[in-house]
């Protein structure tokens, strides 16, 4: 007799729910991609349980830096600590499930750890929420919680990504005891990324049957590899610090930029009032009186400015061609200030040069004349 699980209906009926194996692995991604949950973030960290926030489906891994993109990870999500987490899906009728899928996983994790700029990943993830109507700060702050911070989260995510903090995540509706074997040993050997399968079992009363149960179970984890993993985990939430802690933070090459970048923002009415150090790093915020939002922020590497995705008043053809013309004083080379897909700009502090700083003020200017009159 085949396994199955019961359903006890209000009319005391008990139905026989029989395993049903998925009619396409694209109907496994798909629930993936509407229902995070069924990767059991509580099984995953039962003391502190996994939440999700999708960035994007098939999102590309290059194989060199600023090269095209060579695989396509089925898909992307980072966790409440923003640790990136890639998912690759296969039905266990797929025989490559226990083998090509592993080779698969872990060139995804060499490059990426290596090749994938963090602010691709956050391009990415506004572009989806641009996509579906959605703000990406109210996203976040669903996962992360109300106190959630853009600029410090997405430091966090590069640090965790340049340390190979990663989660690597094999789903299948079974998973074969080989696959669950190497898993175990990765995971295992594989130390601060972590290596786990999640099982996804479909129930139905019958073959054509619209109603379903869906039962996850997270498989790889040893008592061993948990222990290592709980000892080696630095504290994920970013702690406020002060400013100059916030400058001795970003090193001697980007110190002299960052200060010329805060007074550039405090002489046009800005204030810098919040900065936060994530797993060691330096991101601060950046905001104009009675403008809601943050327009700017600066991390270790980029200073980051809105073109819209926040604030309307920015996304009106002129203000917008306005303050892409102001970036390009700033940083002349940036091409990313040309592309009108780009709903913010990352701006690498090593590319302000001298004469750059000497338009900070123009930049922040401009900024403020379009804010001041949203």
């Amino acid at each position: 007799m085949e396994a199955g699980v019961f359903l006890l209906q209000g009319d005391d009926t008990l139905v026989r729910m029989v395993e049903r194996p998925y009619e396409a692995e694209s109907l496994l991604q798909l629930l993936l991609a509407a229902h995070p949950d069924l990767l059991a973030g509580d099984q995953i960290d039962p003391a502190n349980p996994r939440r999700w926030l999708r960035v994007e489906r098939e999102a590309g891994v290059p194989a060199s830096l600023g090269g095209t993109d060579w695989w396509a990870v089925d898909h992307l999500f980072l966790d409440q600590d923003a640790t990136p987490t890639f998912v690759e899906v296969k039905r266990a009728a797929d025989t490559r499930a226990r083998r090509e899928v592993v080779a698969q996983m872990l060139d995804y994790a060499a490059n990426a750890t290596e090749y994938w700029p963090v602010d691709r990943m956050r391009e990415l993830f506004a572009l989806r929420c641009a996509a579906m109507g959605i703000d990406p700060a109210e996203a976040l702050r669903e996962v992360v919680g109300p106190e959630a911070d853009e600029a410090a989260f997405w430091e966090l995510a590069k640090s965790n990504l340049r340390d190979g903090r990663v989660r690597l995540l094999f789903v299948a509706d079974r998973i074969p005891p080989s696959l669950r074997r190497i898993v175990e040993f990765l995971n295992r050997q594989m130390t601060p990324a972590e290596v786990l399968a999640v099982e996804i079992r479909q129930f139905a009363p019958g073959s054509d049957a619209p109603l379903r149960t869906l039962v996850p179970r997270v498989i790889g984890q040893t008592e061993q590899a948990r222990t290592a993993k709980a000892m080696g985990r630095p504290p994920g939430r970013s702690q406020p610090i002060a400013r100059q802690e916030f400058l001795d933070l970003l090193g001697d090459d980007r110190r002299d930029v960052a200060l010329a970048v805060l007074e550039a923002a405090v002489a046009n009415g800005f204030v810098a009032s919040e900065y936060r150090s994530p797993s060691g790093s330096a991101a601060a915020r950046l905001t104009l009186a009675g403008v809601r939002g943050t327009p700017v922020t600066l991390d270790r590497d980029f200073l980051w400015v809105t073109l819209g995705r926040h604030h309307a008043a920015i996304r009106a053809p002129a203000a917008n061609q306005d303050i892409r013309r102001a970036i390009l004083h700033v940083a002349p080379l940036l091409k990313t200030a040309e592309d009108p897909s780009k709903s913010e700009v990352g701006i690498p502090l090593g590319s302000i040069g001298a004469a750059g700083r000497d338009h900070l003020d123009g930049l922040f200017g401009a900024l403020k004349s379009v804010l001041a009159e949203s």
